[in-house]
């Protein structure tokens, strides 16, 4: 009877606990729950990817710009060694032969006579689109010989004498002009300019001659 009276059992909230005296002994609580467990450790991956995720989304740009620098770089590099040792290539020669040009029937033997050479189809009679312009003074003479290196190739010429010294091809009010004028092959215009055709000849190697009156 003694010990039961010192022995109570008391149950409070779902456990028991013992007294004896001064002593109390409570029994210990069972560990977390595994359902808690695996929820942490899902947490602890997820903020583990989400801080890679992070640091790859901010690093790869500057990665990327870094790498974009470094093939500037290096294609700089490379044009700049190859500039400095690849000679340029020496343009071939232009093969050319001798022409001498003759004009002849000079109406003026002291105005200056103007030779234009053309070897552009295009741009044969017009302003300024000459190949070629020579000035020859007669010396007293009807007649002039120019010699002249050209290329080989289709050429042909027109010449005016500037018997007022003005420095122009005068022209009246149709465009033609109205000092001594002339063409290779000896063309004669009437109502038009003539082709570059008509007026082309062929210097190819050997030396050539070609003849030209100013005779109307």
């Amino acid at each position: 009877m003694v010990l039961a009276i010192l022995r109570r059992a008391s149950t409070t909230a779902g456990h028991e606990t013992y007294s004896s005296g001064l002593v109390s002994t409570q029994a210990p609580e069972g560990p977390p729950g595994l359902l808690a467990g695996v929820s942490f450790l899902i947490l602890r991956v997820a903020v583990l990817w989400a801080a890679w995720f992070l640091i790859f989304l901010f690093t790869t740009p500057i990665l990327l710009s870094m790498m974009s620098f470094q093939v500037a770089l290096l294609s700089a590099g490379s044009a700049v060694v190859s500039a400095w040792t690849t000679p340029n290539a020496a343009p071939r020669p232009v093969a050319t032969s001798l022409v001498s040009v003759i004009v002849t029937d000079l109406p003026s033997t002291k105005a200056t006579v103007k030779l234009y050479f053309y070897n552009i189809k295009d741009n044969f009679l017009k302003r300024g689109s000459y190949t070629l312009l020579k000035y020859v003074k007669p010396a007293g003479s009807k007649q002039i010989t120019l010699p002249v290196d050209l290329p080989n190739g289709e050429w042909a010429v027109a010449l005016t004498q500037d018997t007022n010294n003005n420095d122009l091809v005068d022209k009246n009010f149709l465009g033609i002009p109205t000092e001594p004028y002339a063409f290779s092959n000896n063309v004669r215009p009437t109502l038009a300019a003539p082709a570059f055709d008509e007026c082309k000849f062929m210097v190819s190697g050997a030396a050539k001659v070609v003849t030209i009156s100013m005779k109307k």
